[in-house]
């Protein structure tokens, strides 16, 4: 049987990803932030959403993508996800769809990507005219 799934396509850049719904929670506007002192690189601050004080996480950053932005800074949305039962925020240049495709339609990129890279990419779905790359976050972060 092939399974379904769906998953919410966002940008970074000019390309675009997409992380697997079940792990949204919501997706919001950039909230105000206060950075903590030594934290990783890729985190630029906390914030307070509704009581709980989430990371916030600059995905190009920890992608070590170029700082461009598609869109304005209008678009920048941050999608509040669930990883290991801890909610996290992870800033995207802009959220576009959810977008449902089946397993038999992922396919590897084993050799696009080092070692790193092959912990946080599930694989690449080509739908219509794009390429989407999967992300499995709960190695990336």
């Amino acid at each position: 049987m092939d399974n379904e799934y769906q998953n919410v396509v966002f940008r970074l850049g000019k390309e675009h990803y997409g992380l697997n719904i079940m792990i949204v929670q919501e997706i919001i506007r950039m909230p105000e932030t206060i950075v903590m002192p030594d934290s990783q690189y890729y985190i630029t601050g906390v914030a307070n959403l509704r009581g709980d004080i989430i990371p916030i996480v600059d995905l190009k950053r920890r992608f070590s993508l170029p700082d461009m932005t598609e869109g304005s800074e209008e678009d920048k949305r941050v999608i509040v996800a669930l990883l290991n039962s801890a909610k996290i925020g992870l800033m995207v240049d802009r959220v576009d769809e959810v977008c449902k495709f089946k397993e038999s339609d992922i396919r590897p990129c084993d050799t696009a990507t080092t070692d790193v890279q092959k912990e946080f990419i599930k694989g690449i779905v080509d739908i219509g005219n794009r390429m989407i790359i999967l992300l499995d976050l709960s190695h990336a972060l």
